[in-house]
């Protein structure tokens, strides 16, 4: 998207929140700081999910001018040969260093590590959140993976439970903010945008837009990307004249969930715009800024994920 496409969408959305993203590495963008300077520019807070493939401090130093008011990095996991195993590449400590250099460049810029949670790996949480602990960060955001069904689904036995709670326990201890909580609690129940009442129980397309490439936008990155070349659902054009928040597009997409329905079959089996789901997964902000990006995630009515 170029810079001035990004800018006609931020007019017409009027965002509050923007989390810059993408399907490669959003640092690779040519106007990664200009699209964060454009986005606080309209009064809106511009967040980055990055997996610090790239970057110095001479480019950390320019986005926390330009206004970056969050940062998610993925990590994947805290132990490097696993991370090895997940990334393709070897760059554990190269990202370690990243994030170490991005707290240089602004010490009060909030940044989480996200790593990705399956039964397997219930057993490590406890060294994901000591890292985080080491690196003098405050947020851990986990994942839920759902492989072929590993946890969605199903009740977590007394021995993964123990596991959970000893994690839950040791982040308390250690002042560290995370949703860990609120994914294993949902991870035994059945998850479904659609209730079997018939009521909607999908937040997403009154609070948040994704917004693609090509200015395509929905709800959800995962409704948009599967959504894209599925002529029976339409997704809203913000490139175009007339597309906006509430343009038609959207407006269908709403009644649909209010109908209990479900615009597309990617919104069966998912439960991540459920209310509980929002607000539910981190507890208030203990960091030097006065207000909780993450928490303000769920609770702003106007956000938008820009790719």
């Amino acid at each position: 998207m170029t810079r001035g496409d990004y800018r006609r969408v931020l007019q017409s959305l009027s965002p509050r929140i923007v989390t810059l993203l993408g399907d490669g590495e959003p640092l690779l963008h040519p106007e990664i700081v200009g699209s964060v300077a454009d986005t606080s520019a309209q009064g809106a807070r511009p967040m980055l999910a990055t997996n610090l493939a790239i970057g110095d401090a001479a480019l950390f130093a320019e986005l926390v001018a330009a206004g970056l008011d969050h940062v998610k990095v993925t990590l994947s996991h805290s132990n490097r040969e696993r991370y090895r195993q997940i990334k393709g590449r070897d760059l554990f400590d190269t990202v370690i260093n990243r994030v170490d250099l991005l707290r240089r460049a602004e010490a009060s810029l909030p940044i989480a590590l996200e790593f990705w949670v399956t039964r397997d790996k219930l057993g490590e949480l406890c060294t994901h959140l000591e890292l985080v602990r080491d690196l003098g960060l405050d947020s851990a955001v986990f994942l839920l993976e759902q492989p072929k069904g590993q946890l969605a689904g199903h009740g977590l036995d007394s021995a993964m439970m123990m596991q959970v709670a000893e994690a839950i326990g040791l982040a308390s201890r250690l002042g560290l903010r995370t949703n860990l909580a609120s994914l294993i609690g949902r991870a035994g129940k059945d998850s479904t945008a659609v209730s079997s009442s018939g009521r909607a129980a999908c937040a997403f397309p009154w609070l948040r837009a994704y917004v693609n490439q090509e200015g395509r936008a929905g709800p959800c990155v995962d409704l948009v990307t599967k959504a894209a070349n599925d002529s029976s659902v339409q997704l809203e054009n913000l490139l175009a004249d007339q597309g906006s928040f509430v343009g038609q597009a959207f407006r269908n997409i709403r009644l649909a969930f209010r109908r209990g329905e479900a615009p597309h079959p990617t919104c069966v089996g998912c439960r991540k715009g459920s209310l509980g789901a929002l607000c539910g997964c981190v507890g208030p902000y203990r960091g030097k800024r006065k207000r909780d990006p993450i928490h303000e995630l769920a609770t702003d009515t106007r956000t938008v994920d820009a790719a």
